[in-house]
Order: C-alpha cells, then sequence, then structure tokens
C-alpha cells in the first residue's frame, strides 16, 4: 500500500519532526511504500525563519544565538531528508495539494500527529488541507487521522460546518487527546478514537547519537524562559545528585553547558543517557517516558490538556508543575516504571492496532 502522510514536517521543533519519523518508520516497517506530503504552508515557514534572524523584534532585541538557530534548522532537516521520504514536489499553498495527490497514486493519506487540527496557531490558523479537502470518495483512496490533535481549540466556530463535512469522509477518525476527542465529539457528533502520539510507536536505539558528555547530567529542554523558582528547582535537584546541568535546542543560564543545535538523533541520545530531565513540551515528557527516566515537567495554560492527559493514567500527576511563579516541592522520587508500562504497553498496543485496522492490515511488531 503507498501511503502519504499530511503533517507539520518543516519545522525546526524536535517533537514535530520526530513525530514525523515515528509515523512513517511503523508504516515502512510493516511494508508499506511511505512518504511524507512536503507541504510548507508560507505562514509555518515565515514563522520558522523570523526565528533564525539575528533581531527579534521590532524592538529590536537581537537574537545572539541566531547562527546556531540556523544550524539547527540545517540539521532538522538533514535528518527528514536522510530519514524519511518527502514527496518529489513541494508546495507552500494548499491549491497545490491536488496536483501532489493525482501524481502520487496514493491507497490512503494519512493526517497527523502534531496540533493539525488547532485553529487557534496565529501563524497557521484554520487549513483545510489538514483535514484532506483535496481529494474525496470518488478518488478511491483511504482518508485516515492517527493522533492529531486541535490543541487549545475550544471551538471550530465559523468552520464548524466545513470541518464536520469533511471529517464525515473519514473513512478512521483518532486523536490523541481526551480534549480533542470531546471538542469533536460535540462540534461533529464523530466519536475519534484515542490514540498515543505516534512517537511511542518505534524504538530508536538504531537512530540515537550518544552524547558527548562525560559525566553524569541533568538534562533540561524548556521552550521558555526559566523563572527563577524553576532554576531553584533544577539547581535542586541537580545539587542533590551531583549532576551536571545540560540544556538542549535553547540556552539556559541555569545550565552548566548549552547546546543549541543539537541532531535530532543527538537529541534522543541525551535523553537516552540523562539521570533527570526537566521540560515543559509534550514529547520532552514523551521521551522521558520511553527511556524510563526519572523527570519533572513545568506545565503552563497552553500544554495541560495534553500533558495531565499523558500522565494522569500512568499515576504519574505529580511529576507534574503548574504553579510557575511559586515555591513548590519537586517530586523527585524514583519513577516505578514497572508499574508505568502495565498501564502504558496496552495502550502503545491498541494504539498499533488502531493504525493496523484502518489501512487493513495484520499489525506486526516494529
Amino acid at each position: 500500500m503507498k501511503i502519504g502522510i499530511i503533517t507539520f514536517h518543516h519545522t525546526t521543533n524536535y517533537g514535530a519532526t520526530l513525530q514525523a519519523y515515528a509515523l512513517s518508520k511503523t508504516l515502512a516497517s510493516w511494508g508499506h511504500t511511505v512518504e511524507v506530503i512536503d507541504y510548507r504552508p508560507k505562514g509555518a515557514v515565515a514563522f520558522y525563519l523570523r526565528q533564525l534572524l539575528p533581531v527579534r523584534n521590532r524592538k529590536l532585541d537581537w537574537n545572539l544565538n541566531f547562527h546556531k538557530h540556523i544550524l539547527k534548522a540545517l540539521q532538522m532537516r538533514k535528518f527528514l531528508v536522510s530519514s524519511l521520504s518527502l514527496s518529489k514536489l513541494k508546495c507552500y499553498s494548499s491549491d497545490k495539494l491536488r496536483e501532489i495527490f493525482e501524481g502520487s497514486n496514493y491507497d490512503a493519506v494519512i493526517t497527523g500527529s502534531d496540533q493539525v487540527w488547532c485553529l487557534d496557531t496565529k501563524f497557521r490558523g484554520f487549513d483545510a488541507s489538514y483535514f484532506l479537502d483535496f481529494f474525496g470518495k470518488t478518488d478511491n483512496c483511504l482518508k485516515v487521522s492517527y493522533a492529531p490533535s486541535v490543541g487549545g481549540t475550544q471551538s471550530f466556530k465559523n468552520n464548524r460546518e466545513q470541518v464536520s463535512k469533511l471529517l464525515a469522509e473519514f473513512d478512521h477518525v483518532s486523536v490523541r487527546d481526551y480534549h480533542s476527542a470531546r471538542v469533536i465529539q460535540e462540534e461533529c457528533g464523530i466519536a475519534p478514537t484515542k490514540v498515543l502520539d505516534p512517537t511511542f510507536l518505534v524504538d530508536y536505539e538504531d537512530v540515537l547519537v550518544p552524547p558527548k558528555a562525560k559525566n553524569p547530567y541533568l538534562l533540561v529542554y524548556n521552550h521558555k524562559e526559566l523563572g527563577h523558582i524553576q532554576k531553584k528547582a533544577i539547581q535542586g535537584i541537580a545539587e542533590s545528585r551531583n549532576l551536571k546541568v545540560i540544556s538542549i535546542g535553547d540556552a539556559w543560564d541555569v545550565a552548566d553547558d548549552s547546546f543549541i543545535s543539537v541532531h535530532p538523533r543527538e537529541w534522543i541520545g541525551y535523553f537516552k543517557h540523562a539521570s533527570y530531565i526537566f521540560t515543559n513540551t509534550f514529547h520532552g515528557t514523551i521521551f522521558s517516558l520511553l527511556f524510563r527516566k526519572d523527570f519533572t515537567v513545568f506545565v503552563g495554560k497552553g500544554k495541560r490538556n495534553k500533558v495531565f492527559d499523558l500522565l494522569t493514567p500512568l499515576d504519574l500527576k505529580g511529576r507534574i508543575i503548574t504553579e510557575l511563579t511559586g515555591d513548590y516541592k519537586v517530586d523527585g522520587s524514583q519513577i516505578d516504571y514497572d508499574f508505568v508500562y502495565k498501564k502504558l504497553s496496552p495502550q502503545i498496543d491498541n494504539s498499533k492496532a488502531f493504525l493496523a485496522k484502518a489501512l487493513n492490515r495484520v499489525c506486526l511488531p516494529v
């Protein structure tokens, strides 16, 4: 079966890059021919390019590490080209997707994962392409969603009727969190299956690169500026365990060393070999779980749904810190991963089973 995937792959975000890789690898391991549709919406391209400029904004705030962020973008692109099959044609506007579709002979197109159904992102907004509007039932091609999310969207509002019509054409609908399931149920009258993010579906031992760090370290993977209390929490764990602090993806002054432009393979390696992890990201939390690490996740309002959704069923809600400005106690205890995986493993199996059934194939181990 030839399968096209439409997702957020053209990005400088490690989680977005690796979810695209994981879904593609899973499908290819089952014998499918897989390619990621190289769709790069202009608004998203402009957003990521701005991150690479030496000046951050109109106030002329300097981005002192812009050259390292450029290198990070190049590393991300290198990984994509070497690890994924991209469609021969690329497009920057949705009106070209039909041309790619007609020239590709797909048996199925999968939308997801990531927040491809989020309408509240300023630089993306509503894009019907991620609801697969560029082909229909007469094209004899399966429409499947795997683990998309609506993000913080509470309602489709003026797009509700169009979204409902498009989702009604899907052969199989899944989402990655209960908030997304509720929105789609209430707005569109469709009950999606909840599945895990595709990064849970594969093994990374054959792609990770061990870090250059020689001594045990605490890993920080954080997308936003760390407050005083957060820094205090990180330093407290590091000192109590005699760990060096290493930050990846961004530079923070709490770290002894910061590596902004690590290759995705190195990024995975840093998670694999960390002694403790602090993160404020969804995928940082996932890779902490995958490599069975003790961790703490700082969660602001924008990510509460998906992080709580992931960790609550695993009885790990205590690893979440939501009050980012006051005093709090970090749960630095050792996580019982035998207990966690008794709950997590069936979710992984069920997620693979959904995907396999959607494609009318027997689920094979990755």
